[in-house]
């Protein structure tokens, strides 16, 4: 992938919301793909989750794309890492698919609420959608550490490190 420029260069701001919608769009079709490929191997609760968040994730996703359209920017200018699809394609295990998924959501979570901040003097309205999403992400990430309460944290870092160091 592309690196990210600095937020106060020309396209950091294009970078993050590139970025960030590319995460909204890998988010989405990963809760589809989570649902439809464990339905009847995992909790039923945790496949309608994934269902109904997908949508939020797709809604997320073209927010983002609608500003860098406004802002005349392309969303297809600089790549991205797929590699969170590629480690949650890789799992049979839905409680590690789970973790992997949940792990991306809450450091995008945390990152969308010091991005708004960041970004607040210099593109309010993209700060504004940075810091909504943040805010709309909290229900996953609650659901996620809900969900996986019963498990080996630790056991799942060195399963996902592990798989990680696959790829």
């Amino acid at each position: 992938p592309d690196g990210v420029r600095a937020l106060g260069s020309a396209g950091g701001i294009e970078d993050r919301l590139r970025l960030v919608a590319f995460a909204e769009l890998q988010a989405r079709d990963l809760f589809l793909y989570g649902y439809e490929r464990f339905s009847g191997h995992a909790p039923s609760a945790w496949t309608n989750s994934w269902r109904r968040f997908a949508e939020v994730e797709d809604r997320h996703a073209q927010m983002l794309l609608s500003r860098m359209e406004e802002l005349g920017q392309s969303p297809g200018a600089r790549t991205v890492s797929d590699k969170l699809s590629r480690l949650c394609r890789a799992t049979d295990d839905a409680v590690l698919f789970l973790f992997l998924l949940s792990s991306a959501e809450e450091r995008g979570m945390d990152a969308g609420f010091v991005i708004g901040e960041q970004m607040r003097q210099t593109d309010s309205v993209s700060a504004e959608i940075f810091a909504q999403i943040a805010r709309e992400e909290v229900e996953h990430v609650d659901a996620a550490r809900g969900f996986l309460a019963p498990f080996s944290a630790a056991g799942l870092q060195e399963r996902a490190r592990a798989l990680s160091a696959d790829l």
